[in-house]
C-alpha cells in the first residue's frame, strides 16, 4: 500500500498472478484493502468471503485484479454474487 493508501501496481499484480492457495489470496487481500473497504472471512472448511468497496477505486482496482487471479479461475470458481455498492460474494471450493 502507498502513501496514498491505494494499492500498489506490486500488490494488484500479486493478486493477478495469484496461484492456486485460494484462502490465502482473500487473507492478503484482506491484509492489503485500505479502510475505505471492509473482507470478512467465515468458516474454516467451507469458507465465505465478503468484500465491500463503498465504492473507493483503489478497493475497486483490487476487485478487478481478484477477475483475473489464477488466470480468472477465482472468479470463475468462487464468485457466488454482487450488488450495486461495491458488495461481493464469494465461496471457496471446499478441499479436504
Amino acid at each position: 500500500m502507498n502513501n496514498n493508501v491505494y494499492p500498489t501496481n506490486e500488490e494488484l499484480k500479486n493478486i493477478e498472478n495469484w496461484d492456486n492457495d485460494w484462502r490465502a489470496l482473500v487473507e492478503y487481500v484482506a491484509e492489503i484493502m485500505p479502510h475505505y473497504g471492509t473482507v470478512k472471512i467465515t468458516g474454516k472448511r467451507k469458507v465465505k468471503v465478503f468484500i465491500a468497496t463503498g465504492g473507493w477505486s483503489g478497493c475497486e482496482d483490487i476487485i478487478k485484479a481478484l477477475e483475473k487471479a489464477d488466470s480468472g479461475m477465482f472468479w470463475f470458481c468462487c464468485w457466488q454474487k454482487s450488488e450495486r455498492g461495491g458488495a461481493f460474494w464469494f465461496k471457496l471450493p471446499e478441499f479436504t
